[in-house]
């Protein structure tokens, strides 16, 4: 499930699903489009985490507060409201499912 984010929206994903991976990108970043791809492709074995867009502009406080957004696409995996880790750029496949194991995720 792929959605864009508010506020309003993050409460109900978390009451949802404790794990959520937030893309964070900005308007017609094709790296963002291409992460959202491998994140959609990994999510297929995985389906155990939520996938949610958004934009910069909309990112909750709450993660603001906890990582410093420098570039786009920013990846954070979220879970039970604690950011477990992130990262700037776009990976390969293969990286992202070895983090996503790493971090038990």
């Amino acid at each position: 499930m792929t959605t864009m984010l508010t506020e309003k929206h993050s409460l109900i994903l978390k009451i949802m699903n404790s794990k959520v991976v937030y893309i964070v990108t900005t308007y017609k970043c094709s790296a963002c489009k291409c992460m959202e791809y491998i994140l959609k492709e990994i999510q297929k074995d995985n389906p155990t985490f939520t996938i949610t867009t958004t934009d910069f502009n909309e990112v909750p406080e709450w993660i603001k507060n906890n990582i410093t957004l420098t570039d786009f696409p920013t990846v954070v995996f979220v879970e039970n409201d604690v950011v477990k880790y992130h990262f700037t750029g776009t990976l390969s496949r293969k990286k992202v499912v070895k983090i996503i194991n790493d971090i038990n995720f």
